[in-house]
């Protein structure tokens, strides 16, 4: 059977090698994440989700090795604030669609209004903007509706 939920986190060492232990036989799916924001979050073999994760057979008594390559990405960084003050909105959650709305990122204020998105892939992205009440929900450039697409240089 496919494992379809996390079963165990791993955290690499400075060399980049990781390992999880206690598994039973059977097929999982392996998901890598950069907690710093500089890789794209990939699924094994190179793949953007999911449903196109290879899955990695474990076999009893045998060690399966998994080696990944991730690709660096770009972010999108801002500051959200009070039009009136210019005092930075905490809390406010940014949601970056690719243009094609198929995959989603997810980004929160800091108390100073600041924010960055995960790392992206190239392309370009529709951002909504979030913010606690009294403030209302905007899409940028200051757009209640319709609006401007941020694009994200290829990394090279």
């Amino acid at each position: 059977s496919l494992s379809w939920y996390p079963l165990q986190d791993a955290t690499t060492d400075v060399s980049g090698t990781y390992r999880i232990s206690g598994l039973a036989p059977g097929e999982y799916k392996l998901k890598f994440t950069d907690n710093d924001g500089a890789y794209l979050e990939t699924y094994y073999d190179g793949q953007k989700t999911f449903a196109a994760a290879d899955p990695v057979t474990l076999t009893a008594g045998m060690t399966t090795t998994v080696d990944m390559a991730l690709i660096q990405g770009g972010n999108i960084a801002g500051r959200v604030v009070d039009a009136e003050t210019g005092d930075g909105i905490n809390n406010t959650q940014v949601t970056i669609n690719t243009l094609d709305y198929e995959r989603s990122f997810y980004a929160w204020t800091e108390a100073d209004g600041t924010y960055t998105s995960p790392a992206l892939p190239s392309g370009g992205y529709v951002v909504n903007f979030e913010p606690p009440l009294p403030y209302f929900d905007e899409t940028y450039d200051n757009l209640v509706t319709g609006y401007t697409p941020v694009w994200v240089p290829v990394i090279t």
